[in-house]
């Protein structure tokens, strides 16, 4: 373990090792110094609050969307079972409620896809 640990530190004080290494430091504040700058600290802020906003739509509509299915589902039940009319009518409107549904989710999932890559982009090491 000893000899492991010497030939490491060898091979960390050497010139280029050093040279990488002095790179690497002074390239992170340079990263740090342009994400603490108050423009790029407002930006990240509202892309955050942007994000949660979805996150938070994204959770209202999975409820949504379980009871709309949930009560599709009972009214399926219904129709199977009574063959009423009525019930045909309203299975079909909740179809169109929950296709509605999904579409939005489609679209709050692009949106978030979207707000992640921004905020991402603020801590991705750009080259």
């Amino acid at each position: 373990m000893q000899g492991k640990y010497e030939k490491a530190m060898i091979e960390f004080n050497s010139p280029e090792v050093q040279q990488k290494y002095e790179e690497l430091k002074n390239h992170l504040k340079e990263i740090e110094r342009n994400f603490s700058d108050p423009e790029t600290q407002k930006e990240y802020s509202a892309n955050e609050n942007k994000y949660n906003e979805i996150r938070e739509l994204l959770r209202i509509n999975k409820e949504q969307f379980q009871k709309a299915r949930g009560r599709y589902l009972e009214l399926e039940y219904q129709y199977y079972k009574d063959q009423r009319e009525e019930d045909k009518t309203n299975l079909e409107i909740l179809e169109d409620e929950v296709e509605e549904l999904e579409k939005k989710r489609e679209q709050l999932l692009s949106k978030e896809e979207i707000l992640k890559e921004k905020l991402s982009e603020y801590t991705a090491e750009k080259n």
